[in-house]
């Protein structure tokens, strides 16, 4: 092990990797997301708290500064996020959107409104869900 980073959080479910290398998201248990930048300290930089469920996923966006959020009650989130390239200047996070799926209804059991995962088109601002009903949804 080279390094250890304190979060204080909640049990993590989900990371992701910035594609400079240089920056980690962290979606937690109680609904916090957490940004680590890993030249400047072993703590989070941010700790967003915009979720009131459980994370699923978090994911950057390749080409654009974009990141997303989503929880476990349906809600995905869509944030401008900006890194520089001087270490000096601090990300600039933004929450643009909220994105919900519409309420299908529940089934017995199961809780169709639940966000599994997200990620990003690779060359367009489009986002990819799935949940628990079986779909994949596009957010254009």
């Amino acid at each position: 092990m080279i390094r250890k980073f304190v979060s204080n959080l909640n049990t993590i479910t989900h990371l992701s990797i910035h594609k400079n290398g240089e920056n980690i998201l962290a979606g937690t248990k109680d609904g916090k997301v957490a940004w680590f930048q890993l030249d400047l300290s072993d703590k989070p930089y941010k700790i967003m708290e915009f979720h009131d469920d459980k994370i699923r996923s978090v994911a950057y966006h390749n080409n654009y500064p974009l990141m997303s959020s989503s929880s476990r009650n349906g809600k995905i989130l869509i944030y401008h996020s900006t890194v520089y390239d001087d270490l000096i200047q601090d990300p600039l996070i933004v929450p643009l959107k909220v994105l919900k799926q519409s309420d299908s209804g529940k089934l017995y059991y199961i809780n169709y409104l639940v966000v599994n995962s997200v990620v990003f088109h690779p060359k367009h601002p489009w986002v990819f869900s799935s949940g628990e009903d079986g779909l994949i949804r596009l957010w254009v």
